[in-house]
């Protein structure tokens, strides 16, 4: 019996995304093979940045943010990068991410929030911060992030703007479980609308102090775009934006679009010259 060929509408689907893959990658390439000469040309105007969009990586800056977060928090085992599977059912997971040994804290909420699971289930920046106790009686936390996202883009780097919203999110739910602001351990109660307000606060600033301008814009839209639906989403969407300051990050594409100067065009020479105006 011959394999059964997918359908043409399929095929099509298929082929259209791989097209729009490649696009993406061909201009991901061209962004970094023009880093070295743009970045050189930003520093001597005085542009010196933690994070230039686009000419950096995504994907290594959610590295180094998780890497960063393990050694600041004192309760952070772990962050992950999971399945659907194991993201929508973590509980029976535990052990196979090495967690078998650790009493989970579940945590009561305040009443009036009785959508909130249902709601978390349906948005596109999906990540999760689950507290433990372990066999010292230590408090442990562990971040998910959900390894598929819903997106109009198709590579990974685009990708991982999203997720680094995601996860500076959840180290801000660490923060909070850490200093007992939200979650109050000892009565396993949570403030959950004013922890989500803290989290998406910390992701903010933590996303403004490290100029990841496209991760911010992704998260303000995504509250911009909550404010119309009903409910916990909405209370925590407007919450947010009224308490959050307006941050001006720096765009690194304003300041290279002066005229280069003899001594810059000099510096770069005609290699680095090219590759600028290409």
């Amino acid at each position: 019996m011959s394999a059964k060929r997918p359908s043409s509408k399929k095929q099509d689907a298929r082929a259209k995304k791989q097209k729009q893959w490649e696009q993406e990658d061909k201009t991901i390439k061209n962004f970094w093979a023009k880093a070295p000469y743009i970045k050189a040309i930003l520093r001597r105007r005085g542009c010196i940045l933690p994070f230039y969009d686009h000419l950096d990586s995504y994907a290594d800056e959610f590295r180094r943010i998780a890497d960063a977060a393990r050694a600041e928090y004192p309760s952070l085992l772990g962050v992950h990068e999971v399945d659907d599977a194991i993201f929508s059912d973590n509980e029976k997971n535990w052990p196979k991410l090495g967690y078998g040994d650790l009493q989970r804290i579940v945590f009561g909420i305040e009443d009036g929030v009785s959508d909130y699971d249902t709601v978390s289930a349906d948005v596109n920046l999906r990540g999760s911060m689950s507290a433990f106790l372990d066999p010292d009686g230590s408090l442990r936390s562990v971040i998910l992030i959900q390894q598929s996202v819903k997106a109009s883009v198709r590579h990974r780097e685009y990708k991982y703007a999203m997720k680094i919203a995601s996860l500076f999110h959840e180290i801000g739910h660490v923060q909070d479980l850490e200093r007992g602001l939200n979650f109050d351990v000892p009565e396993r109660r949570l403030r959950i609308v004013e922890a989500e307000v803290f989290a998406h606060l910390f992701a903010l600033e933590q996303m403004a102090q490290r100029n990841l301008a496209e991760s911010l814009d992704i998260l303000v839209r995504g509250l911009r775009d909550a404010i119309p639906q009903d409910g916990y989403l909405s209370e925590v969407a407007k919450t947010v934006l009224e308490r959050s300051p307006t941050y001006q990050l720096v765009k690194w594409q304003k300041v290279i679009s002066a005229r280069l100067t003899p001594d810059e065009e000099a510096m770069l020479g005609p290699k680095g010259i090219e590759a600028i105006r290409s």
